[in-house]
């Protein structure tokens, strides 16, 4: 169903926006999502540091707003066990929740 032209999006609006299913990650190994998590962002993810293993299973049901699905996957390394933590302006890691944060 097409909103009315009233309540249509600006097209910068609705190119942040990722579509209904796109993410769907079901089983990906925690790394892997990491990883994308990282592009979305526009930063790289250091793999040197040791890395929690877990999965992660999202399929998105509903558009997001990247700020929404970045929110989402955050939440899920959470779950895991896991954070993210910006060590430079281009690079994170990730870290379990109870490891060294500080990005030193």
């Amino acid at each position: 169903m097409t909103p009315p032209p009233s309540q249509k999006q600006s097209p910068s609006v609705t190119q942040d926006l990722v579509p209904a299913g796109v993410i769907n990650f079901r089983n990906v190994d925690l790394q892997i999502v990491a990883t994308i998590y990282a592009q979305v962002i526009g930063r790289e993810l250091e793999k040197t540091a040791p890395f929690p293993s877990d999965v992660i299973n999202i399929k998105t049901q509903t558009p997001l707003t990247k700020q929404e699905a970045c929110y989402a996957l955050e939440t899920l390394f959470n779950w895991s066990g896991a954070k993210i933590v910006l060590v430079r302006d281009d690079l994170i890691r990730v870290v379990p929740m109870s490891g060294d944060d500080s990005g030193k």
